[in-house]
């Protein structure tokens, strides 16, 4: 399954992780180093940055693959009219195990900002 949807530029420069997930412009994708730029943001409550880092944790490129981070991340950012965020989670969550999707929950209900 692709998930695909709408995407804003919120960032710009060498560190864009933008650019280490699409390669832009004209260099390698890094999906490493992308998870880790937008786990910073996420971690801070972006919901833009909690949005692509569901979606790395779904695609499993950066991080482990992991369906219940990427729900908790999704329903963060959901939870915070991201768009697309909510179509995405509910692809998601199809796939999962009720209680896989109840964890997934808990973490997002316990979740503070850093």
């Amino acid at each position: 399954m692709v998930l695909e949807g709408r995407r804003e530029r919120r960032y710009a420069g060498p560190d864009d992780p933008y650019q280490h997930v699409h390669g832009w412009p004209d260099g390698p994708r890094d999906y490493s180093k992308a998870a880790r730029w937008y786990e910073m943001g996420a971690d801070r409550g972006d919901p833009a940055c909690q949005s692509m880092l569901g979606l790395l944790y779904f695609r499993g490129q950066g991080v482990p693959q992991d369906y219940v981070l990427a729900h908790k991340w999704l329903n963060l950012a959901a939870s915070a009219a991201e768009p697309d965020a909510v179509g995405w989670r509910d692809q998601i969550a199809s796939m999962m195990t009720s209680q896989q999707i109840a964890e997934a929950q808990r973490l997002a209900r316990d979740w503070k900002p850093k």
